[in-house]
This record gives C-alpha cells, structure tokens and sequence, in this order.
C-alpha cells in the first residue's frame, strides 16, 4: 500500500509518537523524493549549460574582455621580466663586492675612530 504525501505529513506531526515501521517508511520515502529532486536538478543544469554554451558560440568572442585580460597578463609578465632584472643585477653587484645603489653603511674605519676620540 503506497502512501500519499498527506500521509507523510500526519507521519512527520506525530514524528515523537511514530512507531518504527512509520518511521522507516517516511525515511525510505525522503529518500525517494531526494534522489528525484537530484535528477531533476542534474537535468536543469546540464539543459542551462547547453544553453549557456549555445549562447557563448553564437555571441562569438568578446574582444573588450578578452583584450583587457591580454594586456593584465601582458603586464604581469613585464613586471616579472623587471623584477627577474633586477634580481640579477644584484647579484651581479653581491658577487663585485658592491653596494646596491641607495644604501648608506658607514665605514667600519670612520666608527672605531669616532669612538676612540669620544674616550
């Protein structure tokens, strides 16, 4: 004997008083209605898909879009070349023995004469 969903309902209000073979037929039941609900939602979104894809190769490309996300990459891709530079034109200088232009270290020399002329 099958149940309607008013059944259900009568089941799911009196869920503190149900006895097992009720509750296991509401949870059988739940079940049934997921999965259904699943496929139906499986099939919505692969029909929307179709659609969007329909739509994307009618519509043919958006050249502002894609020109724009060329030249973000362009630019990144400069700004690694320059940082990549300057990575090794410091090393360069490290292996010389030379400062990076900018940095001020007091000689070693100038400190320790300074110091004794203060005692």
């Amino acid at each position: 004997m099958t149940k309607t969903p008013e059944d259900y309902k009568e089941i799911i209000e009196d869920l503190k008083v149900v006895g097992k073979r009720e509750l296991q037929s509401l949870l059988k039941w739940r079940t049934k209605v997921l999965t259904k609900l699943g496929r139906e939602k499986k099939k919505a979104g692969k029909e929307a898909q179709g659609i969007e894809e329909e739509e994307k190769a009618d519509a043919g490309h958006d050249t502002d879009s894609e020109l724009e996300e060329e030249i973000k990459k362009e630019k990144v891709r400069e700004l690694k070349e320059l940082k990549r530079q300057k990575g090794k034109k410091l090393e360069q200088m490290a292996k010389l023995g030379e400062r990076a232009p900018g940095t001020v270290v007091a000689d070693a020399v100038m400190r320790f004469s300074m110091i004794t002329r203060i005692e």
